[in-house]
């Protein structure tokens, strides 16, 4: 395993990314970001590390990005950020050995990287084609605008709000993706399972046949990625599988 830090991958200074690399070529790469409420959170935090060691351990390499927070972050910067992250690794797949690109995100960067799926704008200004990205694992996403956003606006952050900044805005028949896969849980934050169930049902009265799943688990939010169990964090195997299925599909 190769393990690289503070790859510098856009102008600003929380725009630093480390990288994970398994031994050999043509491997899978994940792009992560972390989650932590839009104003906590990085990607030097043990849990996302060990997540990041398993991967590589288990032939998936891992590039885990940082963005900026609030209270220096305005909405759309993160999400611009995010889209720089992923053309970062987009540009250097090849020279690092990996074949296929896919994007992964906790709570706040499930958030970031449902946006970047939905809203093609912001992965197109960087030269990505959405569609290139080969698969995207979500944990805990909000689909509706984020609290965070919301507070920046003035707007009372338990609202339930559907417009731009919202990954649900986008679901309609000119909506294309490639396959993703949405975790949450049974006692997760207030909302969050049901609009995740909305989503879900929303795609699928559009697309039936949608490369997308929802898998509900166990616990509190994002558990999966927060509570090791036997030394291992569960969303460290469900990325592995989940990616690998990809590569054999």
């Amino acid at each position: 395993m190769t393990v690289r830090e503070n790859i510098s991958y856009a102008a600003g200074a929380a725009c630093r990314a480390d990288l994970y690399l398994p031994e050999g070529k043509n491997f899978p790469l994940v792009v992560y970001f972390h989650g932590g409420g839009m104003e906590g959170g990085d990607k030097a935090e043990e849990n996302i590390r060990a997540i990041a060691r398993y991967a590589a351990a288990n032939g998936v390499g891992f590039f885990s990005a940082n963005y900026t927070l609030y209270p220096q972050a305005r909405y759309p910067q993160f999400l611009e950020e995010a889209a720089k992250a992923v053309a970062y690794a987009f540009a250097h797949a090849r020279q690092w050995g990996a074949s296929n690109v896919y994007v992964s995100g906790q709570s706040a960067g499930a958030y970031i990287a449902m946006m970047l799926c939905f809203d093609g704008r912001y992965l197109r200004a960087e030269g990505v084609d959405p569609l290139a990205v080969k698969g995207w694992l979500i944990e805990s996403a909000q689909q509706t605008v984020h609290f965070k956003v919301l507070r920046e606006r003035g707007e009372d952050p338990r609202a339930e709000r559907i417009d731009e900044a919202a990954p649900l805005y986008y679901v309609g028949e000119e909506l294309r993706f490639t396959r993703l896969r949405l975790l949450c849980y049974e006692q997760d934050l207030a909302c969050r399972l049901r609009q995740n169930e909305l989503l879900y049902e929303a795609v699928l009265q559009f697309e039936p046949h949608a490369e997308l799943s929802l898998e509900v688990l166990h616990g509190g939010h994002c558990r999966a990625s927060t509570e090791a169990e036997n030394g291992v964090y569960p969303f460290a195997e469900m990325l592995c599988v989940f990616v690998k299925e990809g590569q054999n599909g």
